[in-house]
C-alpha cells in the first residue's frame, strides 16, 4: 500500500472544500498550507496516482512556482517467514502447472506443520511433567492424548473428497492468472475472483484434513501401543474406579438437592452432573480403552472437584454467618430492605442463601424475598394488631399517633373501646406524673397483674399499649418491638 501527502500554499487555495477528486482523499489546512492526504491499501503492479482539481485565482506560473514535492510512504509487510512457503509453492507449482492447487498445498502444509510442532510440544510438556512428578512415559501420553477419539477414517474421507473437489475447481473453474503469481501478489486475484479463492481453499482444507487423520491414526496407535495394554491389565481397577464414580455421582446429587433446597447457589454443581450422562456411562461399561480411561478419571475429577466446592460453601457459611446476619440486621435497620448485590461482605454464591437465610431466621419480622432483596411487610395498625393477636404473644392493644387512637383490637373481638379510652387516660397521667417528677420523657410503663401485664411503649412516632400474659412478658415486648417496623398507615 502507499500514503500521498501534497501540499498547496493557503495563498493559492484557501478553502480546502475547493478542492475535488474522484478518491477518497481528506484535506486539512496546517500552517501555511493545505495538505491534501489519500492512501491506498492495495497492492499495485502498475503504480499509484494521487488526482485532484481546484480553481484559482493565482496565475497558472506562480501556482506551478509554489507547488510542493509531495511525501510518500509505503506500507509494507514483512513477508520473509513466508520464505519457506513461498519456495514450496513455487516447487509444488513446478510438478503441478497449476497456481491454486499449489497454492493452497502450500499454505496447507505450513499450517499442518505448525499443528505438528504445537502436538509434540504439548506431548513433551506432559512428559516432562509427569516424569518430574515421578511417573512413567506412558502416564504422560495418556495425559496429552487421553480424550483423542477414534475418526482418522472420517477425517481421511473428508480429506479425500475437498482434494479431489479442489482439483476440478482448481483446473477447470479458476480462471488462469495473466502474469505469474507469487504469495505477495496471489491475494488480488484470490479476492476478485471467487473459483480462484474456491480452489485454493479447498486444497487448504484438503491438506488440513490429511493431516488430521495422519495426527489422529498416530495417536491411537501410541495410546494402544503404549498405554492400551497396560490399561487392558487394569480391567478390574477399571470397572472399580466406575462403580465408585457412580457411587460419588449419587452423593453428589443428594448435595445438590439438598443444599439447593437451602438455597444455595449449586449451578456450577448442577452443571457437571448434566455433563455426566447415564448413557456414557453405560459406554464405559461395555468396552474399555484409552479414551474411556481418560474420561473416567476426568469424570472423577469433575465430581471430587464439585463435592469439595460444596464442602467449602457449607463451611463458609456456617462458620461466618453469625457474623452476616448482623450485617444483614443493620442494613434492614437503616433501610427495610437489603440487596444481594449490597452484600459485598458475603461471596456471590453465598448471598441468595444468606438472604434466604436469614428470613427463615427471623419470621416475626414480616420480611418477604423478592428475586434478590428482602424487604420488611408493610401493615396498616388494626392488620399489625390482628396478627399479633393471632400470633398469641398478645391478648390485645392499640396503636396511637399524636394523641389520635389509629388501631385497637382485643382477643375474641371483645370491644376495645373502653380499655382504650381507660389506656388513653392512664398514659395523660402517667405523662403529667413524669413532668411533675421532672423524670424526663415516658418511653415506657408496665402495670403488673395476676395473669397479664400491660404495657405501654413508645416507637417512632408511635404510642402503643398491648395487653400480654404474664409469663410470655419478655418473649411478647420483644416480638411487639419487631413487629411495630411493619407499621404503616396506608391501607
Amino acid at each position: 500500500g502507499i500514503a500521498i501527502e501534497d501540499g498547496i500554499p493557503t495563498t493559492i487555495i484557501p478553502d480546502p472544500n475547493a478542492i475535488s477528486s474522484h478518491q477518497d482523499i481528506s484535506t486539512a489546512v496546517q500552517g501555511d498550507d493545505l495538505k491534501i492526504r489519500w492512501s491506498s491499501s492495495k497492492m499495485s503492479g502498475a503504480g499509484y496516482i494521487l488526482y485532484y482539481r481546484f480553481s484559482s485565482d493565482t496565475p497558472p506560473e506562480e501556482v506551478a512556482n509554489a507547488l510542493m514535492v509531495p511525501a510518500v510512504t509505503l506500507k509494507t509487510l514483512d513477508l520473509s517467514a513466508l520464505g519457506p512457503t513461498n519456495s514450496l509453492f513455487l516447487a509444488l507449482f513446478s510438478m503441478t502447472g497449476n497456481y491454486y492447487i499449489s497454492l493452497g498445498l502450500a499454505i496447507g502444509i505450513t499450517l499442518a506443520f505448525l499443528l505438528l510442532v504445537y502436538t509434540i510440544i504439548v506431548l513433551a510438556v506432559n512428559i516432562a511433567s509427569v516424569t518430574l512428578a515421578g511417573r512413567g512415559i506412558a502416564y504422560g501420553v495418556k495425559k496429552a492424548f487421553g480424550k483423542t477419539r477414534v475418526r482418522w477414517q472420517i477425517d481421511g474421507v473428508a480429506a479425500v473428497l475437498l482434494l479431489l473437489l479442489g482439483i476440478y475447481v482448481s483446473a477447470y473453474l479458476a480462471p488462469e492468472p495473466f502474469g505469474p503469481l507469487t504469495l505477495t501478489n496471489s491475494l488480488n486475484i484470490l479476492i476478485s475472483e471467487p473459483m480462484a479463492f474456491a480452489g485454493t481453499a479447498l486444497m487448504l482444507l484438503g491438506m488440513l484434513m490429511a493431516y488430521f487423520t495422519l495426527e489422529n491414526l498416530a495417536k491411537i496407535i501410541m495410546l494402544e501401543r503404549i498405554y492400551g495394554v497396560s490399561v487392558r491389565e487394569e480391567r478390574g481397577v477399571y470397572l472399580t474406579d466406575l462403580v465408585a464414580l457412580k457411587e460419588k455421582l449419587e452423593t453428589l446429587k443428594k448435595l445438590v438437592k439438598q443444599y439447593a433446597a437451602e438455597n444455595f447457589d449449586v449451578s456450577e454443581e448442577y452443571s457437571v452432573i448434566s455433563s455426566i450422562s447415564s448413557e456414557k456411562m453405560r459406554e464405559f461399561e461395555k468396552k474399555l480403552t484409552a479414551y474411556s480411561r481418560a474420561m473416567l478419571d476426568d469424570y472423577t475429577d469433575r465430581v471430587d472437584t464439585a463435592i469439595e466446592k460444596l464442602a467449602e460453601k457449607k463451611k463458609l457459611a456456617d462458620e461466618n454467618w453469625p457474623k452476616w446476619k448482623e450485617t444483614i440486621a443493620k442494613m434492614l435497620a437503616e433501610h427495610n430492605e437489603v440487596h444481594s448485590a449490597s452484600l459485598i461482605s458475603i461471596p456471590v454464591a453465598l448471598r441468595q442463601w444468606a438472604l434466604a437465610k436469614y428470613l427463615e431466621e427471623s419470621p416475626e419480622e414480616g420480611l418477604v424475598l423478592e428475586e434478590s432483596a428482602i424487604k420488611r411487610r408493610k401493615l396498616a395498625p388494626l392488620v399489625l394488631i390482628k396478627e399479633a393477636v393471632s400470633a398469641g404473644y398478645i391478648k390485645g392493644g392499640m396503636i396511637l399517633k399524636k394523641e389520635n387512637l389509629l388501631a385497637a383490637w382485643f382477643e375474641k373481638d371483645e370491644s376495645p373501646t373502653v380499655a382504650a379510652a381507660l389506656a388513653f387516660k392512664l398514659k395523660l397521667y402517667l405523662s403529667s406524673l413524669a413532668k411533675a417528677m421532672e423524670l424526663g420523657e415516658l418511653t415506657s410503663f408496665a402495670s403488673v397483674g395476676d395473669d397479664s401485664v400491660f404495657v405501654i411503649m413508645k416507637s417512632d412516632s408511635y404510642d402503643t399499649g398491648i395487653f400480654v400474659v404474664k409469663d410470655k412478658f419478655k418473649d411478647a415486648v420483644e416480638a411487639w418491638k419487631k413487629k411495630l417496623k411493619m407499621l404503616s398507615e396506608e391501607g
